[in-house]
């Protein structure tokens, strides 16, 4: 029996379903209905690419956040990093005295 890798592979170059290309009917199946592609795609990557990618869904899930209602727009606070980097970026520009 060829791995569940392979019948996923060529049932995608069928462009059929893995359950149409080994005559299973999705109904009496036990493992339930076909998987959307991206969920079978998640599910042939090792954990740590798994965790790499929910990660990263989180992050642009984070960015999709709408600001409170009454918060300071990000781009009206200006320099936002921490007191003393912008003059210390200035003293490392100045050339020393010798």
């Amino acid at each position: 029996m060829p791995s569940i890798e392979k019948i996923y592979l060529l049932s995608s170059y069928l462009g059929v379903t893995m359950n149409e290309l080994v005559g299973e009917d999705i109904i009496t199946s036990s493992r339930g209905p076909e998987q959307p592609y991206l969920v079978r795609q998640y599910n042939l990557l090792s954990k740590e690419a798994q965790m790499e990618v929910m990660a990263f869904i989180e992050f642009k899930a984070a960015q999709a956040v709408k600001p409170v209602e009454g918060s300071i727009p990000m781009e009206e606070l200006g320099d936002t990093r921490p007191a003393g980097v912008k003059e210390m970026e200035n003293l490392e520009g100045k050339p020393e005295d010798s």
